[in-house]
C-alpha cells in the first residue's frame, strides 16, 4: 500500500517520521470479472464496466468452448444527477452494487436456463445517504 506523508526539510526539523500522514485513498476498480456457473453448464465469467452515468455487465464465453464471443447483458443508469462513484460485483455473480453521491443501490441478477437467454434484474431497497449542509 502506498501512503502519502508530509516532511519538514527545515534543517532543525528534520526526522525520518512525517509531520503529518494521509490515509491511502481507496483504488477504483471500473473493471471487474466474476465466476457464474449455471446448472449442467462450463463455466462462465462476467465483466462488469463502470462508467460515469452508467455500469454494463458482460457475459464472456466459456473457456475452451467454440463460440467465445462476448455478449452484452445488461446496462445500468445512473440517476442522471450524479455520476456513479464506485461498483461492485458478488464472486458469482448475482448481486451487483451501484452507488452515486447520495445513494447506494443493490439487484439481485437471475439467469434463466439456456444459452442465449439474458437474467432478469431484481430491484433491492435503495440505501440513501443523508446529507447535511
Amino acid at each position: 500500500d502506498t501512503q502519502l506523508g508530509l516532511f519538514s526539510l527545515h534543517p532543525t526539523e528534520r526526522t525520518l517520521k512525517p509531520k503529518k500522514r494521509f490515509l491511502p485513498l481507496p483504488h477504483d476498480r471500473p473493471l471487474q470479472v466474476a465466476t457464474h456457473t449455471p446448472k449442467g453448464q462450463d463455466k462462465r465469467y462476467l465483466l462488469s464496466c463502470r462508467h460515469a452515468q452508467h455500469l454494463d455487465l458482460w457475459r464472456l464465453g466459456a473457456a475452451g468452448a467454440a463460440n467465445v464471443e462476448p455478449a452484452h447483458v445488461i446496462r445500468l443508469e445512473s440517476n442522471k444527477q450524479h455520476n456513479l462513484r464506485c461498483s461492485a460485483l458478488s464472486r458469482d455473480g448475482r448481486l451487483v452494487a451501484v452507488a452515486d453521491l447520495v445513494s447506494l443501490r443493490l439487484y439481485a441478477l437471475a439467469f434463466p436456463q439456456g444459452e442465449g437467454s439474458s437474467p432478469t434484474l431484481e430491484k433491492g431497497p435503495e440505501l440513501a445517504a443523508s446529507v447535511s449542509g
